[in-house]
């Protein structure tokens, strides 16, 4: 049997597929490998191997850019050489860095292979000396974690293989304590809540209902102290203000508006919550008066919710001197745009309804940067009489650390694709027209913002968000 049968029966070896030109190297390389293994060191002979593997479509191109001399009169080197410089150009320096500098780490992607990554693309980039400290740049700029990003910014000295143990080390810490926090928050997972994890509305059996009965047996209900599953509470847990998102869009929270993981542990381990559904001030609401740590408040009945969710304004209106103090929380909102709401933390209330008492959570949300702004705001109004207070110092404070933490503005480019996002919340309207960056995000290249009329802040949601577009798409089309 000859050599290159050999290679083509027993390595798995098949013709070039010039479609793929990239995969050049790896084929040539990998062809040398075989000759080194079976001893073939003649020029004459590795040519001819070459040839016999490559396949017609491959053997063709050498042919036609060597003419008019012999295949038979060129070294093996000088072939190589040849269809590398066809299938793989040299590319160009700039343009390989400038792929370089947008190679940012996706998500799921580990630190190990962003490194791999990042080592590929800087083959072409003609780094020379500064190669690692390029690379090590790059890490540092490219990683999703911000946190250790902070942290690896903070080093004075600090060498790539230093970033990326300490990159490493840290995914491998954030992993570890992930499991951690799944194996010890939720040992009580109903049936029900495997379920609607997969999405599925599927009823339980009735072995599956007396197992998570016999479950509670021990453990009181967290909604209402009862005895029986947190799904089965009938506490009031909804407040008659906005969602989490009230300050941004001040839509109501209705009756299954989270999915999220059930766990009856005191615990408060990480769970993630969406906002599926809302609807608009015009619909009609049910609701009661209750007895929050001594203060009436008027809620919402909702039989089904599975957190109780209000603003950081509403938390203030509700205890104007010294409220509950409002702790972290491992819990995560998400918006049915899949828009994360900013949690400020969970504050724990003693509840009264009638014969009924008990201790609950209540989840307080950040605010609108509208609302952030709006005691400034209110300062422009006509025969408003002009005062600085501390409020007004806090909201000026507030606004500029916001604005220092958005990104700068990039300018028009035809040929990158334009996104179009807008928001009303209960003062004002906006909009931000984006450049879609592909992995580096999206970019912003122009905002609009404008205050509320008396007459539109009475208008329901949804023709603030009709507002919105409107008013927006006029201004930036002019």
């Amino acid at each position: 049997m000859s050599n290159s049968s050999f290679f083509l029966r027993n390595h798995g070896a098949s013709p070039l597929d010039v479609s793929q030109p990239a995969f050049w190297d790896a084929y040539a390389e990998r062809l040398k490998f075989f000759c080194e293994a079976n001893g073939i060191t003649d020029d004459a002979k590795k040519r001819a191997t070459l040839f016999a593997v490559c396949g017609l479509p491959t053997l063709t191109i050498p042919k036609s850019l060597i003419s008019p001399r012999s295949l038979s009169d060129v070294s093996y080197e000088d072939i190589v050489n040849v269809l590398k410089s066809h299938f793989i150009p040299k590319p160009s320096v700039i343009y390989q860095r400038f792929t370089f500098q947008r190679c940012l780490q996706q998500e799921g992607e580990g630190v190990a292979a962003y490194v791999a990554d990042l080592r590929h693309l800087a083959d072409d980039c003609n780094f020379g000396s500064n190669l690692s400290e390029r690379l090590r740049d790059q890490l540092v700029c490219g990683l999703k974690d911000e946190e250790l990003e902070r942290r690896l910014l903070a080093c004075a000295e600090l060498d790539l293989n230093g970033a990326i143990r300490e990159a490493i080390a840290a995914e491998s810490a954030s992993s570890q304590a992930r499991d951690i926090c799944s194996a010890n928050g939720s040992h009580t997972e109903t049936a029900v809540a495997q379920q609607i994890r997969k999405g599925r509305n599927v009823r339980p059996s009735k072995d599956a209902e007396q197992r998570t009965v016999a479950a509670f047996t021990r453990n009181p209900c967290a909604g209402c102290g009862g005895d029986h599953p947190r799904s089965q509470s009938k506490s009031i847990r909804s407040f008659p203000v906005s969602s989490a998102r009230k300050n941004a869009t001040n839509k109501k929270v209705s009756a299954n508006t989270f999915r999220h993981n059930v766990s009856d542990s005191p615990t408060d381990a990480y769970q993630e919550g969406s906002i599926l559904f809302v609807t608009s001030n015009r619909q009609k609401k049910t609701s009661t008066t209750v007895i929050i740590n001594n203060v009436p408040c008027r809620m919402e009945i909702d039989s089904g919710s599975d957190f109780t969710v209000i603003s950081k304004e509403n938390y203030r209106s509700l205890w104007k001197s010294t409220g509950p103090p409002i702790e972290p929380c491992r819990l995560r909102l998400v918006d049915f745009q899949r828009q994360v709401v900013p949690l400020a933390g969970v504050c724990t209330i003693d509840v009264s309804y009638g014969r009924h008492k008990g201790r609950l959570r209540l989840y307080v949300a950040k605010g609108h940067k509208a609302t952030v702004a709006e005691p400034l705001r209110k300062l422009l109004r006509a025969n408003t009489k002009w005062e600085w207070t501390h409020v007004h110092d806090e909201a000026f404070k507030k606004v500029k650390q916001l604005l220092s933490r958005e990104r700068f503005l990039v300018g028009f480019n035809e040929s990158l694709p334009i996104t179009f996002t807008r928001d009303a919340s209960q003062y004002s309207i906006g909009s931000v027209l984006a450049h879609d960056m592909g992995k580096r995000g999206e970019a912003p290249i122009a905002f609009f913002s404008r205050t509320m009329t008396p007459t539109e802040r009475n208008y329901a949601q949804i023709d603030r968000e009709a507002l919105a577009i409107v008013s927006s798409v006029k201004k930036l089309h002019d």
